[in-house]
């Protein structure tokens, strides 16, 4: 047991309603569920479990045609005892189609300064997401879930957070191919002919040819696993 776990289970500590703790007061039972103290404490849920360790992930800004359609549908539904999303859609389109380049730039202004802000504020939340809080916030999710688990009547998902650090899991060596295809022909997106193409070519490729991004896969293999391996320790 550390020396935190050791103060959690002292009985004056049960006395205490809060704690300071990493720049933040948070409940001494919530505490005790991320130190090493017995499994039948950690078990008991909680209110105080609730509280997230990390704010929710910052929303991306609407694009600068879904403000115009939120602007546009205030103002027209006025006009409309009932219309449904479908021809508010319809309407929306042909009046965004309308509008003059000088009109739809008031939008994009409008949308491109609320990407940088939505930036500032993306990276300042990214600086919260430490390995060990992210474990921490993880262990809190589980507790809330299996509590919540007892009394729903359908089953809940389980949402945790993903550690932006981690990278995606290794490709195929056939996707390894592609990408250096895309590359070598200097582009980001590639359409069906293209596409056909590079299926062509590649079943064309002797066993020999094919090693090269083979042995792409088996580097990028090794290194996800390593890196698995120290983020499971955390976990």
């Amino acid at each position: 047991m550390n020396t935190l776990g050791k103060l959690l289970t002292m009985h004056e500590l049960k006395a205490m309603p809060s704690l300071f703790y990493k720049g933040r007061i948070v409940s001494v039972n919530l505490m005790r569920q991320y130190t090493d103290i017995s499994q039948e404490n950690v078990d008991i849920y909680e209110p105080s479990v609730s509280i997230p360790l990390i704010p929710e992930k910052p929303k991306r800004p609407p694009t600068a045609y879904i403000l115009f359609y939120r602007e546009f549908l205030s103002k027209t539904r006025k006009g409309y005892k009932k219309l449904n999303v479908a021809d508010a859609a319809k309407l929306a389109g042909a009046g965004w189609a309308r509008l003059s380049p000088d009109q739809k730039n008031v939008y994009i202004d409008r949308y491109k300064k609320m990407v940088e802000e939505y930036k500032k504020v993306h990276d300042e939340w990214s600086k919260l997401l430490t390995p060990e809080v992210i474990s921490q916030e993880n262990k809190r999710r589980r507790l809330v879930h299996e509590h919540k688990l007892k009394s729903a009547e359908e089953k809940l998902k389980l949402k945790l957070i993903k550690d932006p650090s981690i990278t995606p899991p290794p490709k195929t060596p056939y996707a390894y191919y592609i990408m250096k295809r895309m590359n070598d022909d200097g582009t980001e997106n590639i359409g069906l002919d293209k596409l056909e193409e590079y299926v062509f070519d590649w079943e064309k490729l002797t066993p020999e040819d094919k090693q090269p991004y083979v042995k792409d896969l088996n580097k990028e293999t090794i290194r996800y696993e390593q890196q698995m391996k120290v983020y499971r320790n955390l976990n």
